[in-house]
């Protein structure tokens, strides 16, 4: 398992420091530009997050741009805070199910109401012992990522640390829900770093300083990772060594106890003669 999750997030963090680097370079030139204006301030039509709607090529447009935003929050099922805190795992799978469809039906959501409620539930489900209900809760968060589009960059904090952490899980269809999330998540960056939206300098030192702390907790992630990948391998070789003692004969494990006994010895004398 330790492999597994190692491989999977070395995969993931990779891919987010490059969208990381890439983010501060766009970021920076961003911020220069927005200085500078090009040589005249006044000429720069800076736009904060909130402003940004899509590309700014006019070769390319957004899908969503001919699609009405919709209000999904007032379709929740009335019950759903009881639901989604039951401690029964069918009843928090079922009001998931239930609102999946409400969501795959609003491909574009409104942005004024309030949607951290909900994200801190379904960020909670990341730890759910049910993995059905941390699939369910990846989709409904997938949705309203897409739904929001760049307006989700104020949310996206609450979400990317928790998904992060489960990415130890080894089940597919699981395992592709949280990258999916990871992925619509990391789409700002992508957009940011090729240039096609801008922020104004101060809603840019915002936005640095959040995927500061955000690289920040991965890197603790993955230190705590490679620990475990030590201590695993550790545990390996301990169990390796007991089932070779195991095979052994009864005057072959005391030869081996005895050479034990001496390597521990002269590691005790070691260290002695380090404190002298």
């Amino acid at each position: 398992m330790i492999t597994y999750l190692y491989k999977r997030f070395k995969n993931i963090s990779s891919n987010y420091f490059d969208f990381s680097f890439s983010f501060f370079a766009a970021a920076a030139a961003a911020a220069t530009t927005a200085g500078n204006g090009g040589g005249n301030g006044d000429d720069v039509d800076d736009v904060e997050m909130s402003d940004v709607n899509g590309v700014t090529d006019d070769n390319e447009y957004d899908p969503l741009e001919f699609v009405d935003p919709v209000e999904v929050l007032n379709k929740f099922p009335s019950d759903f805070d009881s639901r989604i805190s039951s401690s029964k795992w069918k009843d928090r799978k079922e009001v998931l199910e239930e609102i999946i469809p409400i969501l795959e039906k609003s491909p574009k959501l409104i942005t004024t109401d309030d949607y951290l409620p909900v994200l801190r539930i379904w960020a909670k489900c990341m730890k759910d012992a049910n993995i059905q209900v941390v699939q369910l809760a990846a989709n409904c968060i997938e949705f309203v990522i897409k739904g929001l589009g760049n307006e989700f960059s104020k949310y996206q904090s609450v979400v990317l640390t928790p998904v992060v952490e489960r990415l130890k899980e080894k089940k597919p269809s699981v395992a592709t829900a949280l990258d999916n999330v990871l992925d619509a998540v990391f789409n700002l960056v992508d957009k940011l770093a090729d240039g096609a939206i801008t922020f104004k300098p101060e809603a840019l030192k915002k936005v640095v300083k959040t995927r500061e702390a955000e690289i920040d907790k991965l890197k603790k992630i993955q230190e705590e990772i490679k620990k475990e990948e030590l201590a695993e391998e550790q545990s390996k070789l301990k169990r390796q060594e007991r089932d070779r003692l195991r095979n052994m004969s009864r005057e072959e494990q005391l030869k081996a106890e005895k050479k034990a006994a001496e390597r521990r010895q002269k590691k005790m004398q070691k260290k002695q003669r380090i404190k002298m």
